[in-house]
């Protein structure tokens, strides 16, 4: 596996709680670097901003200006029937607003020079979004735009193997030759079952494997 030694990723994940397979961190700072300039990048799927944040310091540090979109509505698997959660005194209600106030707190601080654009959406409400062209507010109360081609995308939402082909399936209509994608938790071993799309995107003539790592990042070439 392909690591980076990065000092200041080895403190943001002592604060910023959330799950980054080393190797992913390798993955993002390569498309980071090799993306096309000035398109925007995607994030589906933002938790508590770690995988933000880690966007964001690549960018930061290799140059480059493309604004990030993050799309999240922060409803867990498991929380769909709401109540306590277990023998706690807390719902799952006030779950989703603890994570969101930790994504705005985290992001908030270690993007604070370059904000991203949060988007409270599911995946397919996003590219809806984005398929329209739609001016919003974001969850930081910013104005966004939202449309256009993509340099890069970090699929990381809902890991349902039928829900990530559609994240796939989006992601390709906007992704431009020479741009990015990223897959977590996708590797033969993962326990989510997209190991089967990753081979067909490897078997396409319009995607070449740029790495295993041990997720796949796939660099699109026309």
């Amino acid at each position: 596996m392909k690591k980076i030694d990065d000092d200041f990723i080895l403190w943001l994940k002592f604060a910023n709680p959330g799950w980054l397979d080393a190797g992913n961190v390798w993955c993002i700072d390569h498309a980071v670097k090799n993306m096309p300039d000035a398109l925007p990048m995607i994030e589906i799927g933002s938790f508590c901003g770690l995988s933000t944040n880690v966007i964001t310091h690549f960018c930061r540090i290799n140059g480059r200006d493309n604004t990030l979109f993050c799309a999240d509505k922060w409803l867990f698997e498991g929380a769909e029937a709401g109540g306590p959660i277990g023998e706690s005194p807390f719902s799952h209600e006030q779950y989703r607003d603890f994570v969101m106030g930790a994504f705005k707190r985290n992001v908030s601080f270690f993007c604070k020079d370059r904000l991203p654009h949060p988007v409270m959406a599911l995946s397919d409400e996003f590219f809806d979004l984005w398929r329209a062209g739609t001016r919003l507010e974001d969850v930081f109360g910013n104005q966004a735009v939202l449309g256009g081609p993509v340099g890069f995308a970090y699929v990381d939402g809902s890991h349902k193997p039928e829900q990530c082909r559609k994240d796939f399936e989006n992601v390709h209509e906007f992704l431009v030759p020479g741009g990015y994608v990223l897959f977590d938790d996708s590797s033969e071993k993962s326990p989510f079952g997209l190991y089967p799309l990753m081979r067909e995107i490897e078997g396409r003539d319009d995607y070449e494997v740029v790495i295993e790592n041990p997720n796949f990042l796939f660099r699109k070439t026309r």
